[in-house]
């Protein structure tokens, strides 16, 4: 089985994950596109983060250094638009017209 992967940098600010008991944060290390068969229904969207140590607080993380999130690809486009919708909110037209020319041009490439 031949796997075609495409992989980008992911720099992010502190991201807060949070359980019913403790949090931990993590930031954007890694982002990949894993093809496992020609159909793009088969895809999946891996993004990996670096867990930030914490001392004298309980970790939710267990001491992991690492922690990955997997999506299948249609609900990676689905949660992407979520995202931008919530972040965008009134965001004005010029700003708008910067991501979706950033956006383009990732795709395209």
């Amino acid at each position: 089985m031949t796997v075609r992967a495409t992989t980008h940098p992911l720099k992010t600010h502190g991201i807060t994950l949070t359980s019913n008991i403790t949090s931990t944060t993590v930031t954007g290390d890694r982002i990949s596109r894993l093809e496992t068969s020609p159909d793009p229904g088969e895809s999946s969207v891996h993004l990996e983060f670096k867990v930030q140590p914490q001392s004298g607080t309980s970790d939710m993380a267990c001491g992991a250094e690492e922690l990955d999130f997997i999506l299948e690809a249609d609900d990676a486009v689905e949660l992407g638009v979520s995202l931008l919708e919530m972040g965008l909110g009134q965001t004005d037209r010029s700003r708008l017209q910067e991501i979706f020319d950033r956006l383009s041009h990732l795709i395209s490439h």
